[in-house]
């Protein structure tokens, strides 16, 4: 582009920004001229932006000197929603925010990279090809934009080391010891800081009141992320949201970890990388930036795409929840089962008898009120334990398996209560296939129907708020005494004034105070995760565990089809699909079940089956070679034998099916893996 013409285009475009000709889209509340903006979001309510920025030389966006970029960026914005609105009509609140959202974070992007790029005397004029190129790497690399996008760990040391030049952090220290506690180990910081720089960070964040208390078993003080990320990022436009804090920063109580193993990746693919979903927004967005054909010199929309195709091979499909051995899931169905059946009862009264101690005597710790309830062995089954006390909080959990021989576990009665919900909820979502947000939707009084033979919940798949379709699913009577258990759980709570109305099922005690958890908290899953290290719940053979998620166990009715029809497996869910005719069953479970989902199931039966040296074996063994260069199954840990799988079953090389056939017990089936060599020409 010859500087004439660029020089005509960016004062067309400053004609435009300056008069009666500025754009007016009918989101912008506010004026095209003004220096606030507010724009309209629908339902989900307005969304300011201040352009009051401070570029690298120190002047401010709205200095007269800074207003081709002030423009640019304005442009830029209307730009990226307008263009869509266009194509698809009116943009839905959310959507409009998260194309908005996605301008603001590239226009981050190049304001912490200001003297990069020069932009209080050129704009973004120097911005070349090779610099979107990498601007597209760096965001690919994670899918949290507080590294990607904000350099989050960078700024903030920076930003600190800043702060306490000159800071006397001995006189802070010396009158809140408490800021000299709690540390974690080394491996698990962030910064190779000293003790001594970790500290004067803190004793900083401290004197401008960083710092609240949190009612938290874990961690004694917090940083107020919101309020510090404001401060780091001061001069852009997005950058101060609840970015993470630097675990040696917070001042714990008890050391960061719940889990005994590192998490079996719930997500395929794993969960790090940019999804290719979040990558086309930002890439959309450039586009828009490039269509206003100022600043970009010499780039075009094909040089954006170009870039992003090759961006995209590192960037990831948006997570899908891998499907869960069907041995993991039966594992924890039976043994969350025989523990509710025989614990379930006497922790939860253990529990009521220790608020109404605590009622009579408030100065009686927590501790002391558990001992007071357990004497004399007031609750029979509870012996099999060492309750040593309300909540003990330690790197290790208590796990199920001991002898009469060995000593019994020593555990707190909120860790046993917290495995009991993890039990019951791992049941009924096993055996109920609802979605986590399904099961928080009603409160416990009013989740079963007046037969107590139907979960009744709100599908979260179909309206909004207020306007979600009510559903009604038969549950099985395990499922229903549990729901009826913690009613009447609630509802002791409510009688002796300890719980204010009935709240969800599965909201657990607190373990600070008495009370339940909120909705939010319960979403976090930690009942799940004592449960899963409780049982020694297995892993993928790779020194992981799995902890299982809600989302995980929807499939479990289509599993249990699955590993029911094969040889090894055709008693162990029998009584599950009594009654009930496989074909029409099948049927069902096709209809119900997405393609991705049914592959995923398949894989792990497949994978589960030739465990059993299946007559396939070999046939199958020769394929993967030919495929994949595999020789042996064995050379492949679990989860990377199923990702081979799901790659056949989706070319079509492989396939699952069941065959139906006549017997003097009725209907019955056979899952039969059929593969087709690559000279089939398929």
């Amino acid at each position: 582009m010859s500087e004439a013409i660029k020089f005509q285009r960016e004062i067309e475009l400053l004609a435009n920004s300056t008069g009666k000709n500025d754009p007016s889209p009918i989101w912008l509340i506010s004026s095209f001229a003004d220096n606030d903006w507010t724009i309209d979001l629908g339902q989900q309510g307005v969304m300011s932006i201040n352009f009051g920025k401070r570029l690298e030389d120190g002047s401010s966006l709205l200095e007269p000197q800074n207003s081709d970029l002030l423009n640019v960026f304005k442009h830029w914005i209307v730009g990226a929603v307008e263009r869509s609105e266009t194509n698809f009509g009116v943009l839905r609140g959310p959507s409009r925010y998260r194309k908005i959202s996605a301008t603001l974070a590239l226009m981050d992007y190049f304001l912490l990279r200001a003297e990069q790029f020069q932009l209080s005397e050129f704009g973004l004029s120097l911005v070349s090809i090779n610099d979107i190129r990498n601007l597209l790497e760096d965001l690919v690399r994670s899918s949290c934009s507080s590294l990607s996008v904000y350099r989050w760990p960078i700024e903030l040391k920076s930003y600190l080391d800043r702060c306490i030049v000159g800071f006397d952090a001995d006189r802070i220290l010396n009158e809140y010891p408490i800021l000299l506690s709690g540390l974690v180990p080394k491996e698990d910081r962030w910064w190779a800081s000293s003790e001594d720089e970790i500290f004067a960070y803190r004793a900083y964040l401290w004197s401008i009141g960083l710092y609240y208390q949190r009612g938290d078993p874990k961690r004694l003080f917090s940083v107020k992320r919101r309020c510090l990320g404001d401060r780091v990022f001061s001069e852009i436009f997005k950058g101060g949201f609840n970015h993470p804090a630097p675990p040696e920063l917070e001042i714990w109580r008890a050391m960061p970890k719940v889990e005994r193993f590192d998490a079996v990746s719930v997500k395929a693919q794993g969960a790090r990388p940019l999804p290719k979903q979040e990558l086309g927004r930002y890439a959309a967005s450039l586009r828009a930036l490039v269509r206003l054909n100022v600043s970009l010199e010499g780039i075009t929309e094909q040089d954006i795409d170009e870039a992003t195709k090759v961006a995209s091979n590192k960037a990831v499909e948006t997570g899908r929840f891998k499907t869960v051995p069907h041995r993991v899931v039966t594992y924890a169905l039976r043994s969350g089962m025989e523990f509710y059946l025989r614990y379930g009862s006497d922790l939860l009264n253990a529990y009521v008898l220790c608020c109404e101690i605590r009622k009579k005597q408030p100065n009686l710790s927590y501790d002391d009120a558990v001992a007071i309830a357990l004497q004399d062995g007031a609750f029979d089954s509870l012996s099999d334990f060492a309750i040593a006390g309300w909540f003990l909080d330690n790197r290790t959990s208590p796990t199920a398996h001991h002898t009469t021989a060995e000593p019994k576990q020593v555990t707190g009665l909120i860790n046993l209560i917290q495995v009991l919900f993890g039990a019951i909820h791992i049941t009924v979502a096993a055996l109920s296939a609802r979605r986590i947000s399904e099961f928080l939707s009603v409160p416990v009084d009013r989740c079963l129907d007046a037969t107590e033979s139907f979960l009744v919940f709100y599908n979260r798949k179909s309206g909004a708020g207020p306007y979600r379709a009510k559903k009604i699913r038969p549950v099985p009577t395990i499922v229903s005494r549990m729901i009826g258990q913690i009613k009447q759980f609630q509802t002791e709570l409510i009688e002796i004034e300890c719980l204010p109305a009935y709240v969800p099922f599965l909201c657990v005690p607190k373990v600070l105070g008495v009370g339940l958890v909120s909705v939010a908290t319960v979403k976090s899953q930690v009942h799940i995760n004592r449960f899963c290290d409780f049982f020694d719940m297995p892993g993928d053979g790779t020194g992981t565990r799995y902890y299982i998620r809600t989302h995980q166990l929807r499939r479990f009715f289509a599993m249990a089809f699955f590993w029911s029809g094969t040889p090894s497996g055709e008693d162990t869910l029998s009584w599950f699909l009594a009654h009930t005719d496989p074909e029409h069953l099948y049927r069902y479970i096709t209809e119900e079940t997405t393609g991705e989902v049914l592959r995923t199931i398949k894989a792990g039966t497949i994978s589960a089956m030739v465990g059993h040296d299946a007559p396939w074996k070999e046939d199958l063994e020769t394929l993967m070679f030919q495929r994949f260069g595999v020789k042996k199954f064995t050379l492949l840990t679990e989860n990377e034998l199923n990702d081979y799988l799901e790659a056949l079953l989706e070319e079509g090389t492989v396939d699952l099916e069941p065959v139906f056939y006549e017997s003097e017990g009725g209907k019955r089936y056979r899952m039969c893996v059929k593969i087709s060599p690559l000279d089939a020409g398929i």
